[in-house]
């Protein structure tokens, strides 16, 4: 073996122990713009007394045991880290070339631990938190932007149903603290004779059910799509008279214009607040699609991708969103090329031609995208890493007047990002 061959074999042997040992001691961890290397990512709540509450199945896998000391490290970027070993802290700052001094202690107690003051940098922890796995027995944690924990609020739900249309809506007013039941509504959602209903509150959306075994399968469903509930997000209301209190249903926000509850083709019930539902109505005008949305759509296009395919509606039935088996099995193909990558984010984009009514056509390009959408979640691809949308007409690549046009702008497309 010539010199030139040992160097590089022992060039690659230094390397695996570093790589080795960084993900041990959260060294991995320290250059601040390697934000992206984690083992797994888990949200919890946070609130303003710097508390930190984590579920059994996190604290499980990050090895907290009941009244364990917790070690929490500031770095001098702001970033925050725990350990669960005084060694693995000092590790952690002898690589940054920090005192010991500078360690924090705590103890995970009651599922929680309790950061203090020691969260300041990381903004407003009532909107949540994300806690990364960045090395055997530490984790960093992070702040969530609303916008995008809703974002992600949205996607699990749209995992579970499909609320791209309505069998039924109804519109009723508010009075006397009170919303109330229209005897059709009760015919409709067979709820008729029942004194009583079954709530899933998930943030700011409540989803009502029959049964209590309805409610419960509907959690179970939003817990699999990786929704942070429990059973405390059920919760059984009484009809009393006739009418829903505004105080069962308060989550849902401003009732002063009455209060919206619709029923999807999934057999699944929402109640929503009027004034909410007419904001984003307006927001997405005629189209039936927002600024943003074709914005976001417009920057995809720009920016520098893992991969991106589009699939054509020659992949569908005819007129329909259901995919054909040969489209199943070419997703199945993507999704087996697409996990071989370090991805951050899957968006499918639905689109159609200008044929038929707008309406029509922005529902059938939102259940196309849909259709691929749940093929991409029983491939293993989680809904945590997955958003749908349908642009129907808005966005065409070629012109409507010709077949071949048309075509062209029936399309489903996916971005890897």
């Amino acid at each position: 073996m010539n010199n030139s061959v040992k160097f590089v074999l022992k060039f690659i042997a230094a390397a695996a122990f570093f790589i080795a040992v960084s993900h041990v001691y959260c060294l991995g961890s320290q250059d601040p713009g390697d934000k992206d290397y984690a083992y797994e990512i888990w949200e919890a709540d946070g609130d303003e007394n710097g508390n930190v509450y984590i579920r059994r199945d996190i604290a499980d896998k990050l090895e907290l045991a009941e009244r364990k000391k917790i070690y929490i490290v500031n770095n001098d970027e702001g970033r925050v880290f725990f350990f669960n070993s005084r060694k693995g802290a000092e590790k952690y700052l002898a690589a940054l070339k920090m005192k010991s001094k500078d360690i924090k202690e705590s103890i995970f107690s009651d599922g929680k631990i309790s950061f203090e003051g020691n969260l300041a940098k990381l903004g407003n922890l009532k909107e949540g938190v994300l806690i990364e796995e960045t090395g055997r027995g530490c984790a960093e944690l992070r702040s969530i932007p609303e916008e995008a924990k809703q974002a992600k609020r949205n996607a699990i739900i749209a995992s579970v149903i499909d609320d791209s249309d309505a069998v039924a809506i109804w519109e009723l007013k508010e009075e006397n603290e009170k919303i109330r039941i229209t005897p059709d509504m009760y015919a409709q959602l067979g709820i008729e004779g029942a004194d009583s209903v079954w709530l899933v509150k998930y943030v700011k959306r409540i989803f009502m059910f029959r049964k209590e075994e309805e409610a419960v399968g509907f959690l179970k469903e939003l817990i699999e799509a990786g929704a942070r509930v429990d059973n405390r997000n059920v919760s059984e209301i009484t009809i009393g008279g006739g009418a829903i209190r505004t105080a069962d249903i308060k989550e849902i926000g401003d009732m002063s214009q009455g209060v919206i509850v619709e029923l999807y083709i999934d057999d699944v019930t929402e109640i929503k607040s009027a004034a909410q539902e007419k904001k984003i109505q307006a927001a997405k005008g005629k189209s039936g699609v927002t600024a943003k949305e074709i914005a976001d759509a417009k920057a995809r296009r720009k920016k520098k991708m893992i991969q991106s395919f589009s699939i054509n509606a020659a992949n569908f039935k005819t007129s329909k969103f259901e995919l054909t088996q040969t489209a199943k099995e070419n997703i199945k193909r993507q999704v087996k090329n697409i996990k071989k990558y370090n991805y951050k984010k899957i968006t499918i984009e639905g689109h159609a031609d200008a044929t038929g009514k707008r309406a029509m056509n922005l529902l059938l390009s939102k259940r196309r995208a849909r259709a691929v959408y749940k093929e991409f979640l029983s491939n293993g691809i989680p809904a945590s890493k997955m958003e749908y949308v349908g642009f129907g007409e808005s966005m065409p690549v070629a012109s409507n007047k010709t077949a071949a046009g048309r075509a062209l702008n029936r399309r489903t497309e996916v971005f890897v990002e």
